[in-house]
């Protein structure tokens, strides 16, 4: 019964936030619609065909990721593994952005890794969830600044995979909530919104692979020193994303193991056992004539 009132509970939850989120653009098109029935210079009327195509673009794009993140959440594990090289994963990604990289001016480096290093899972949502990282970097870095792909072994048998880029880092507020459903920030070049499902995704993935997703900005990196999840950098104005996940079969038996040593011992069990005691008679040491009549009756009684 629990289960189903938190599942009703997500489902509203999930519904509330979506119907905001559709409320801005719809009451956009709505207004460029009216607008355009009057007579307007063809350079406004262009505008306001643009603004429908752009409000339009967005709802697909929330309704795309809503569908691609419900169908992740609902799984509570990978359906299928398979070694996932990154070196190739990498240049595939460099080559689906180049387009997007030129229109912004925003450079990619990508440090392409050994070839021998990979992982087990599933090939398309590690690429969607890193084409969000990427995505994000790309739309919240300046002009001229360069966006970073990079991975790495980390401690515990586990990979790496970070983005970095250059833009003014997250707000101290906004970082603990980047990874929920519909939180966004206003992009620093159109200062527009994006669905806020994107980093969602690549949580679910990360969870979906025994690894975790975090955002830091570049001095609490420094700072906090997470082995293995952040690479110290020189600029101090990056930020970075880094999606951790597991390398082997090992990294799960450490967190079984770690599970088990949390588990409460069971209670000791009494020893000697306890055992039924015999009657005897409240008057010690010698009973009184009362007592030893009721024993006798009792002995008499329990004989017939």
């Amino acid at each position: 019964m629990r289960r189903k009132l938190e599942g009703k509970a997500y489902v509203e939850q999930y519904l509330q936030s979506l119907t905001h989120e559709m409320k801005s653009p719809l009451a956009a098109i709505r207004g460029a619609a009216e607008l355009l029935q009057e007579p307007l210079p063809e350079a406004e009327r262009q505008r306001f065909v643009r603004n429908i195509a752009e409000q339009q673009q967005r709802l697909t794009e929330t309704i795309d990721k809503l569908l691609a993140l419900a169908e992740v959440e609902q799984h509570g594990w990978l359906q299928g593994h398979e070694r996932v090289a990154l070196a190739p994963l990498f240049a595939q990604l460099a080559e689906a952005l180049a387009p997007q990289l030129r229109a912004s001016g925003v450079q990619l480096q990508v440090h392409t890794p050994d070839a021998e290093l990979a992982l087990a899972g599933d090939p398309y949502l590690l690429r969607q969830a890193l084409h969000n990282l990427l995505d994000n970097a790309i739309a919240f870095s300046p002009a001229g600044g360069t966006v970073v792909l990079r991975a790495e072994r980390a401690a515990h048998a586990r990979i790496a995979l970070l983005v970095e880029d250059a833009g003014s880092g997250v707000p101290a507020y906004a970082l603990q909530r980047v990874f929920e459903h519909f939180y966004s920030l206003p992009r620093p070049a159109t200062g527009q919104r994006s669905s806020g499902l994107g980093l969602s995704f690549v949580r679910e993935v990360a969870r979906l692979h025994g690894g975790e997703a975090s955002l830091r900005n570049a001095r609490e990196r420094r700072r906090a020193g997470a082995p293995g999840a952040w690479l110290k950098t020189a600029q101090c104005r990056r930020a970075g994303t880094a999606l951790c996940l597991s390398e082997v079969a090992a990294a799960r038996r450490a967190r079984r193991s770690s599970a088990a040593s949390r588990r409460s011992p069971p209670l000791p069990r009494p020893w000697p056992p306890p055992t039924r005691r015999a009657w005897r008679s409240p008057c010690r040491p010698s009973p009184c004539p009362s007592c030893s009549r009721s024993a006798g009756l009792l002995r008499r009684n329990r004989g017939r």
